[in-house]
């Protein structure tokens, strides 16, 4: 109860971390309750050995501490989870970028279409899109060859976090991860929320969790003449029962937990689909999550949503750094939120793979991140 005390103590007096982004700040609030409670989901990377050095005469110099202002970023993942196809794969990717000095945080979207080289082994690289990084670093048994640090129970946020380093041309400090049960979890918790649609769409093909493989009353014969002459999101489109049909009205919109979820996954609207309408409800939904939660009620609710989020968060930021954000990050209500998102728009063009995937690419070249680097550089470094 004492920890639980101070918590709230915090929260009324700095207004806690959750003006630095949204659904970020919802993980970040988390992992200080986890902190203030000693229950972190901080994972150690149990596959690291530390060499000593033999003891020697020399007076070590000091070694200044790191500026507890300086800038850091944290690559927020959300996947969908479950036990179909696919589960692992993230549907959102944002990287957070935070400036204390300034007062300023920026969420830089990165579409799940993005191609990428991701290291499957030490010696040997493989084509994917980036949503499958996560999954990749996950799986042990498909991807055995794995780089040390990018296997066990780490080592989805690590590979994920690599991949993303590399693109962008910085070196990522923390990855947080929350599947979409988390994220539902977070909602029941803090109620409905108002956000503001930015187009009216439909999605006629929105998919059922658990019937992924229903028939739709069609034979074995039926199933095999299709398959014989249909793929991809042709051949889905043929199994109506599988889905359900979608539509949000531009505007302000009240939205309850399962809403939201369905507002922010939705890909195959043909008004607003896609990795970048997609990016675009995700923000909508980061900024009506930040307005509720910086209500008083919110914040009373904030202890019960940290709570409900225990069980759905990994993450290696160290209970360390969250001791400094928490002790060091004066003036937290006054931080400014940008959003900046990567699309066809600035920094990439579309195309296909070999294997005729629809994928994105870099403007200057496939493997060529100089225009992506510039784009990250000028609007979120700057």
């Amino acid at each position: 109860m004492e920890k639980l005390a101070e918590l709230l103590v915090i929260l009324k007096a700095k207004k806690n971390i959750l003006v630095l982004c949204g659904i970020g700040a919802l993980v970040v609030a988390f992992f200080t309750f986890s902190f203030m409670q000693f229950r972190s989901v901080f994972v150690a990377d149990s596959n690291k050995t530390v060499t000593r050095d033999e003891p020697s005469d020399e007076v070590a110099s000091p070694t200044p501490p790191p500026d507890p202002l300086r800038p850091y970023s944290v690559l927020l993942l959300g996947y969908g989870g479950g036990a179909h196809a696919g589960g692992s794969l993230t549907d959102t990717m944002l990287l957070a970028y935070i400036v204390p000095r300034e007062q300023k945080a920026t969420l830089f979207s990165i579409p799940r279409d993005l191609w990428v080289e991701v290291p499957v082994s030490p010696e040997k690289k493989e084509w994917t899109k980036i949503n499958a990084a996560f999954a990749i670093g996950n799986d042990d048994r498909q991807y055995p060859n794995k780089a040390t640090e990018f296997s066990g129970t780490a080592g989805g946020g690590h590979l994920a976090k690599y991949v993303v380093s590399d693109i962008l041309g910085i070196d990522v400090d923390y990855f947080a991860v929350i599947n979409f049960a988390g994220f539902v979890s977070a909602f029941d918790s803090l109620g409905d929320i108002k956000v503001n649609v930015p187009v009216t769409f439909d999605d006629e093909f929105y998919p059922i969790e658990g019937k992924e493989t229903e028939t739709c009353d069609k034979s074995e014969e039926d199933i095999a003449a299709l398959t014989a002459t249909m793929s991809g999101y042709t051949l889905e489109q043929q199994f109506t029962c599988r889905y359900e049909a979608l539509h949000f009205d531009a505007g302000p919109q009240i939205m309850d937990a399962e809403t939201a979820l369905k507002f922010v996954r939705s890909r195959h609207s043909a008004q607003h689909g896609g990795d970048f309408g997609r990016s675009e409800r995700q923000q909508a939904l980061i900024t009506a999550v930040m307005n509720k939660v910086l209500t008083p009620t919110g914040l009373l609710k904030l202890v019960p949503t940290a709570l409900q989020l225990t069980k759905y968060v990994q993450t290696d930021i160290t209970p360390d750094k969250i001791r400094e954000i928490v002790t060091t990050h004066e003036g937290l209500s006054e931080y400014t939120l940008t959003t900046v998102r990567l699309t066809d728009k600035n920094a990439l063009k579309q195309t296909y793979s070999a294997d005729r995937q629809y994928i994105l690419v870099p403007t200057s070249g496939q493997g060529d991140w100089t225009s992506v680097r510039e784009l990250f550089k000028s609007e979120v470094i700057q």
